[in-house]
Protein backbone atom coordinates (compact mmCIF):
# COMPACT_ATOMS: atom_id res chain seq x y z
CA UNK A 1 0.00 0.00 0.00
CA UNK A 2 3.01 2.31 1.32
CA UNK A 3 4.73 1.82 -2.39
CA UNK A 4 1.09 2.46 -4.42
CA UNK A 5 0.89 5.90 -2.20
CA UNK A 6 4.52 6.52 -3.25
CA UNK A 7 4.24 6.16 -6.72
CA UNK A 8 0.84 7.91 -7.05
CA UNK A 9 2.60 10.77 -5.29
CA UNK A 10 5.22 10.41 -7.18
CA UNK A 11 3.10 10.77 -10.70
CA UNK A 12 0.89 13.26 -9.03
CA UNK A 13 3.56 16.73 -10.45
CA UNK A 14 2.63 15.22 -13.84
CA UNK A 15 -1.27 16.15 -13.74
CA UNK A 16 -1.81 20.07 -13.77
CA UNK A 17 -5.17 21.21 -12.94
CA UNK A 18 -7.36 22.26 -15.33
CA UNK A 19 -7.89 26.08 -14.15
CA UNK A 20 -8.56 27.43 -18.31
CA UNK A 21 -5.45 29.11 -18.46
CA UNK A 22 -3.25 29.41 -21.23
CA UNK A 23 0.12 29.31 -19.58
CA UNK A 24 1.42 31.24 -22.71
CA UNK A 25 -0.62 34.21 -21.87
CA UNK A 26 0.57 34.38 -18.42
CA UNK A 27 3.49 36.81 -17.83
CA UNK A 28 6.47 35.49 -15.58
CA UNK A 29 6.26 36.88 -12.16
CA UNK A 30 7.95 35.34 -10.41
CA UNK A 31 10.80 38.11 -9.84
CA UNK A 32 9.43 41.17 -8.38
CA UNK A 33 11.12 44.17 -8.41
CA UNK A 34 11.08 47.66 -6.44
CA UNK A 35 10.70 50.70 -8.12
CA UNK A 36 14.63 51.31 -7.30
CA UNK A 37 15.82 48.11 -8.59
CA UNK A 38 13.44 49.12 -12.05
CA UNK A 39 15.31 52.14 -12.22
CA UNK A 40 18.86 50.91 -11.51
CA UNK A 41 17.87 48.28 -14.28
CA UNK A 42 16.78 50.85 -16.11
CA UNK A 43 20.07 53.30 -15.85
CA UNK A 44 22.12 50.15 -16.74
CA UNK A 45 20.17 49.69 -19.82
CA UNK A 46 20.56 53.24 -20.95
CA UNK A 47 23.92 53.29 -20.08
CA UNK A 48 24.46 50.46 -22.48
CA UNK A 49 22.93 52.31 -25.38
CA UNK A 50 24.39 55.02 -25.19
CA UNK A 51 27.65 53.22 -25.39
CA UNK A 52 26.87 51.37 -28.37
CA UNK A 53 26.04 54.34 -30.48
CA UNK A 54 28.65 56.13 -28.79
CA UNK A 55 31.40 53.74 -30.28
CA UNK A 56 29.74 53.23 -33.68
CA UNK A 57 29.89 56.97 -33.73
CA UNK A 58 33.34 56.93 -33.57
CA UNK A 59 33.16 54.11 -36.27
CA UNK A 60 31.63 56.46 -38.83
CA UNK A 61 33.68 59.03 -38.25
CA UNK A 62 36.87 57.07 -39.00
CA UNK A 63 35.24 55.96 -42.47
CA UNK A 64 33.32 58.90 -43.12
CA UNK A 65 34.74 59.62 -46.43
CA UNK A 66 33.61 56.62 -47.89
CA UNK A 67 30.52 56.67 -46.26
CA UNK A 68 30.13 59.86 -47.66
CA UNK A 69 31.56 58.52 -51.40
CA UNK A 70 28.33 56.04 -50.69
CA UNK A 71 26.00 58.99 -50.20
CA UNK A 72 27.01 60.71 -53.70
CA UNK A 73 27.21 58.04 -55.63
CA UNK A 74 23.01 57.74 -56.13
CA UNK A 75 23.75 61.60 -57.99
CA UNK A 76 23.92 62.11 -61.24
CA UNK A 77 27.23 62.26 -63.10
CA UNK A 78 27.18 66.17 -63.24
CA UNK A 79 27.25 65.99 -59.54
CA UNK A 80 30.72 65.28 -57.83
CA UNK A 81 31.14 67.49 -55.58
CA UNK A 82 28.82 68.92 -52.41
CA UNK A 83 29.80 72.60 -51.44
CA UNK A 84 29.50 74.22 -48.39
CA UNK A 85 28.58 77.55 -47.69
CA UNK A 86 29.35 78.55 -44.46
CA UNK A 87 32.39 77.65 -42.48
CA UNK A 88 31.15 74.92 -40.07
CA UNK A 89 28.93 73.64 -42.39
CA UNK A 90 31.06 70.74 -43.77
CA UNK A 91 32.16 69.35 -40.05
CA UNK A 92 28.75 69.55 -38.75
CA UNK A 93 27.20 67.42 -41.35
CA UNK A 94 30.09 64.79 -41.47
CA UNK A 95 29.71 64.68 -37.75
CA UNK A 96 25.44 64.84 -38.33
CA UNK A 97 26.35 61.45 -40.34
CA UNK A 98 28.86 59.84 -38.08
CA UNK A 99 26.00 60.42 -35.36
CA UNK A 100 22.94 58.58 -37.93
CA UNK A 101 25.89 56.09 -38.57
CA UNK A 102 26.22 55.35 -34.91
CA UNK A 103 22.40 55.03 -34.42
CA UNK A 104 21.92 53.09 -37.10
CA UNK A 105 24.22 50.36 -36.49
CA UNK A 106 23.17 50.15 -32.72
CA UNK A 107 19.62 49.97 -33.53
CA UNK A 108 19.35 46.14 -33.03
CA UNK A 109 20.72 46.29 -29.47
CA UNK A 110 18.66 49.47 -29.03
CA UNK A 111 15.37 47.02 -29.62
CA UNK A 112 17.24 44.32 -27.82
CA UNK A 113 17.40 46.76 -24.47
CA UNK A 114 14.29 47.83 -25.22
CA UNK A 115 13.00 44.25 -25.13
CA UNK A 116 15.27 42.70 -22.31
CA UNK A 117 13.59 45.48 -19.96
CA UNK A 118 10.01 45.10 -20.57
CA UNK A 119 11.02 41.11 -21.25
CA UNK A 120 9.58 39.82 -17.36
CA UNK A 121 6.76 41.53 -17.77
CA UNK A 122 5.46 40.19 -21.51
CA UNK A 123 3.81 36.91 -21.58
CA UNK A 124 5.21 33.54 -23.09
CA UNK A 125 3.26 34.76 -26.53
CA UNK A 126 4.06 37.92 -26.46
CA UNK A 127 8.09 36.85 -25.61
CA UNK A 128 7.64 34.94 -29.36
CA UNK A 129 6.50 38.09 -30.93
CA UNK A 130 9.86 39.92 -29.53
CA UNK A 131 12.07 37.71 -30.32
CA UNK A 132 10.36 37.28 -33.91
CA UNK A 133 10.09 41.21 -33.90
CA UNK A 134 13.70 42.10 -33.64
CA UNK A 135 15.42 40.22 -36.59
CA UNK A 136 12.29 40.69 -38.74
CA UNK A 137 11.96 44.25 -38.24
CA UNK A 138 15.60 44.77 -39.23
CA UNK A 139 15.58 43.00 -42.11
CA UNK A 140 12.45 45.04 -43.35
CA UNK A 141 14.49 48.24 -42.69
CA UNK A 142 17.41 46.99 -44.49
CA UNK A 143 15.38 46.54 -47.65
CA UNK A 144 13.64 49.48 -47.45
CA UNK A 145 16.74 51.30 -47.43
CA UNK A 146 17.95 49.30 -49.96
CA UNK A 147 15.23 50.35 -52.47
CA UNK A 148 15.69 53.75 -51.39
CA UNK A 149 18.90 54.29 -52.20
CA UNK A 150 19.13 51.84 -55.73
CA UNK A 151 15.74 52.80 -57.09
CA UNK A 152 13.68 56.12 -55.29
CA UNK A 153 16.68 58.40 -54.91
CA UNK A 154 18.36 58.06 -58.35
CA UNK A 155 15.31 58.70 -60.37
CA UNK A 156 14.79 61.54 -57.85
CA UNK A 157 17.71 63.13 -57.99
CA UNK A 158 18.39 62.64 -61.70
CA UNK A 159 14.81 64.44 -61.99
CA UNK A 160 16.13 67.37 -59.63
CA UNK A 161 20.06 67.28 -60.77
CA UNK A 162 20.84 65.88 -64.05
CA UNK A 163 21.81 66.98 -66.91
CA UNK A 164 18.05 66.52 -68.33
CA UNK A 165 16.28 68.36 -66.06
CA UNK A 166 13.55 70.41 -66.95
CA UNK A 167 15.29 72.96 -65.40
CA UNK A 168 19.00 72.58 -66.21
CA UNK A 169 18.99 75.01 -69.00
CA UNK A 170 18.60 77.63 -66.73
CA UNK A 171 20.17 76.47 -63.01
CA UNK A 172 23.34 75.27 -62.80
CA UNK A 173 23.07 72.88 -59.49
CA UNK A 174 25.97 73.18 -56.54
CA UNK A 175 24.53 71.09 -54.15
CA UNK A 176 24.63 72.45 -50.82
CA UNK A 177 26.46 69.41 -48.24
CA UNK A 178 23.89 69.81 -45.48
CA UNK A 179 20.68 70.14 -47.95
CA UNK A 180 21.97 67.39 -49.66
CA UNK A 181 22.40 65.12 -46.62
CA UNK A 182 19.40 65.72 -45.29
CA UNK A 183 17.64 65.22 -48.11
CA UNK A 184 18.71 62.07 -48.77
CA UNK A 185 19.02 60.66 -44.55
CA UNK A 186 15.44 62.00 -44.85
CA UNK A 187 14.36 60.01 -47.99
CA UNK A 188 16.37 56.76 -46.14
CA UNK A 189 14.51 57.14 -43.13
CA UNK A 190 11.16 57.58 -44.46
CA UNK A 191 11.65 54.22 -46.52
CA UNK A 192 12.66 52.54 -44.17
CA UNK A 193 10.25 53.34 -41.81
CA UNK A 194 7.71 52.55 -44.42
CA UNK A 195 8.61 49.15 -44.99
CA UNK A 196 7.38 47.93 -41.33
CA UNK A 197 4.16 48.01 -42.32
CA UNK A 198 3.97 44.37 -43.03
CA UNK A 199 5.44 43.69 -39.46
CA UNK A 200 3.40 46.84 -37.81
CA UNK A 201 0.06 45.07 -39.30
CA UNK A 202 0.92 41.31 -38.18
CA UNK A 203 1.82 42.32 -34.58
CA UNK A 204 -1.62 44.18 -34.20
CA UNK A 205 -3.42 41.31 -35.75
CA UNK A 206 -1.34 39.08 -33.18
CA UNK A 207 -2.72 40.84 -30.57
CA UNK A 208 -5.80 41.02 -31.54
CA UNK A 209 -6.48 44.70 -32.35
CA UNK A 210 -7.33 44.12 -35.90
CA UNK A 211 -8.41 41.77 -38.11
CA UNK A 212 -8.54 41.22 -41.69
CA UNK A 213 -12.00 42.61 -42.12
CA UNK A 214 -11.21 45.66 -40.86
CA UNK A 215 -8.08 45.89 -42.83
CA UNK A 216 -10.03 45.48 -46.02
CA UNK A 217 -12.36 47.79 -45.17
CA UNK A 218 -9.67 50.38 -44.37
CA UNK A 219 -8.44 50.23 -48.41
CA UNK A 220 -10.20 53.30 -49.56
CA UNK A 221 -8.84 55.47 -46.93
CA UNK A 222 -4.96 53.73 -46.99
CA UNK A 223 -5.06 54.53 -50.77
CA UNK A 224 -5.35 58.51 -49.96
CA UNK A 225 -3.25 58.02 -47.45
CA UNK A 226 -0.38 56.44 -49.16
CA UNK A 227 -0.90 59.30 -51.95
CA UNK A 228 -0.49 62.10 -49.60
CA UNK A 229 2.93 60.45 -47.76
CA UNK A 230 4.25 59.73 -51.09
CA UNK A 231 3.99 63.36 -52.45
CA UNK A 232 5.34 64.53 -48.92
CA UNK A 233 8.46 61.91 -48.70
CA UNK A 234 8.75 62.30 -52.52
CA UNK A 235 10.50 65.70 -53.38
CA UNK A 236 9.34 65.97 -57.18
CA UNK A 237 6.34 66.88 -58.13
CA UNK A 238 5.87 64.10 -61.39
CA UNK A 239 3.78 61.12 -60.87
CA UNK A 240 6.45 58.80 -61.81
CA UNK A 241 8.88 59.34 -59.20
CA UNK A 242 6.01 59.77 -56.69
CA UNK A 243 4.59 56.19 -57.67
CA UNK A 244 7.93 54.55 -57.16
CA UNK A 245 7.26 55.68 -53.37
CA UNK A 246 3.48 55.01 -53.41
CA UNK A 247 3.30 51.87 -55.24
CA UNK A 248 4.91 49.70 -53.25
CA UNK A 249 4.16 51.54 -49.75
CA UNK A 250 -0.04 49.93 -51.43
CA UNK A 251 1.81 46.79 -51.92
CA UNK A 252 2.84 46.29 -48.14
CA UNK A 253 0.21 46.96 -46.77
CA UNK A 254 -1.45 44.31 -48.78
CA UNK A 255 1.21 42.14 -47.54
CA UNK A 256 0.11 43.32 -44.17
CA UNK A 257 -3.27 41.89 -45.25
CA UNK A 258 -2.29 38.47 -46.20
CA UNK A 259 -0.22 38.48 -42.82
CA UNK A 260 -3.14 38.94 -40.79
CA UNK A 261 -5.18 35.93 -42.77
CA UNK A 262 -2.46 33.74 -41.53
CA UNK A 263 -2.77 34.65 -38.37
CA UNK A 264 -6.19 35.25 -37.74
CA UNK A 265 -7.13 31.61 -37.38
CA UNK A 266 -4.36 31.06 -35.75
CA UNK A 267 -5.67 33.69 -32.92
CA UNK A 268 -8.67 32.68 -33.01
CA UNK A 269 -8.05 29.05 -32.54
CA UNK A 270 -6.43 29.86 -29.37
CA UNK A 271 -8.95 31.92 -28.08
CA UNK A 272 -11.39 29.37 -28.29
CA UNK A 273 -8.43 27.17 -26.25
CA UNK A 274 -8.49 29.47 -23.64
CA UNK A 275 -12.41 29.62 -23.05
Amino acid sequence: MATNERAGSDEAPDVLPDDGVDPDNVADLDVEMTLGEHLTELRRRLLIAVLTILFFTVIGFIFIRPIMDFLIAPAPDNVTTLYQFSPTEGIFTFMRVAIMVGVTCAMPMLIYQIGAYVLPGLTRRERRFLYMLVPTSTFAFVIGLAFCYYVVLRFALGFLLGTNSWISDQVESFPSVSLYVSFITRMLLALGIVFQTPIFIYFLSAIGLVDTKKLARWRPFVVVIVAIIAAVITPTPDPFNQALVAVPMYLLYEVGILLSRITGPVMRRRSRRIS
